[in-house]
């Protein structure tokens, strides 16, 4: 019985800490394709120990525009989408990233933004105004936004 019970609660522990992240940039640092798969967002540590998120590829034959369009800041609108800066600002916390903030280009607003990642190459990112909250989960890739630019390349140069 005891050793049953604490074989439970070894696992437990074990399966909480795979899932928790450490609180360091480097929990969330990568590379990540938004759920569309039209797009891949570059996270790495801002220099001051916490993470930002670059737009590093986006899909040129899916995405609408390639211009930030919709920014509400004339100084910013027009500007070209690959490069900005969407995530920012966070801090540290037990279960992720809070308090941060989250560009969206589809409308040219920001908001409240959570980050933490999952088990299984997951990252979790959340928008939000007020209580409310909208939820992505990103998938980690291999796939460098150098190498995705590269691929489209070699595949148009094949078919001519």
């Amino acid at each position: 019985m005891i050793s049953t019970l604490a074989s439970m609660v070894l696992a437990a522990t074990m399966t909480m800490s795979s899932n928790a992240t450490d609180g360091s940039p480097t929990d969330v640092i990568g590379d990540w394709m938004t759920p569309a798969g039209d797009s891949i967002v570059t996270i790495y540590d801002c220099g001051d120990g916490t993470p930002c998120g670059r737009l590093s590829w986006i899909d040129t034959e899916t995405v609408p525009t390639t211009v930030d369009e919709y920014n509400q800041d004339p100084e910013k609108k027009g500007r070209p989408l690959v490069g900005i800066v969407m995530l920012e600002s966070f801090e540290k916390h037990r279960s992720g990233w809070r308090r941060g903030t989250i560009y969206n280009p589809r409308d040219g607003k920001t908001y409240r933004s959570k980050i933490a990642r999952q088990a299984g190459g997951i990252l979790e990112v959340k928008g939000c105004v007020g209580p409310f909250c909208q939820t992505q989960n990103w998938i980690e890739t291999e796939q460098k936004p150098m190498d995705a630019a590269l691929e489209d390349t070699a595949t148009e140069t094949e078919e001519q």
